[in-house]
């Protein structure tokens, strides 16, 4: 089973990038604490991870550096030739589902995003009250 789900901070800005046939990945990485160390010790591994399609577009418009997030995945290698001609191995998890636990900051291209088809409201004009939620 290759099964990994993890709960970390965005070290940097993803990195949105488009294939030659047109698929949009982003490539980031996750900071993750360690179980079991103590506050003042506390210590993170730095996680490299890749999302395609849709959720990789949103990762990048919406969450930046020092978010928090979490992630459903697998772990995936890849192995390319360098300019010297040694093989050199990757590891990085590639992401099936991401959600977001902190609040990203707006980007200007969110606007047009969260833009209604008659264009007429924007999703964060909608305010929701207790009263509205059905439990």
């Amino acid at each position: 089973m290759n099964r990994i789900d993890l709960i970390g901070r965005l070290t940097r800005d993803p990195e949105l990038r488009k294939t030659e046939t047109g698929h949009v990945r982003a490539d980031f990485n996750i900071a993750v604490n360690r179980i079991g160390a103590k506050e003042e010790q506390q210590q993170a591994d730095f996680i490299p991870c890749r999302v395609w399609g849709n959720q990789a577009e949103n990762l990048a418009h919406f969450m930046g550096k020092g978010n928090q997030i979490a992630i459903e995945g697998n772990i995936r290698n890849d192995a390319y030739t360098d300019k010297d001609g040694n093989t050199k191995y990757t590891w990085y998890v590639l992401a099936s589902r991401i959600e977001y636990l902190s609040k990203g900051e707006q980007k200007e291209s969110k606007e047009e995003l969260t833009e209604d088809i008659s264009g007429s409201i924007k999703m964060d004009e909608i305010e929701i009250t207790d009263e509205d939620l059905p439990f």
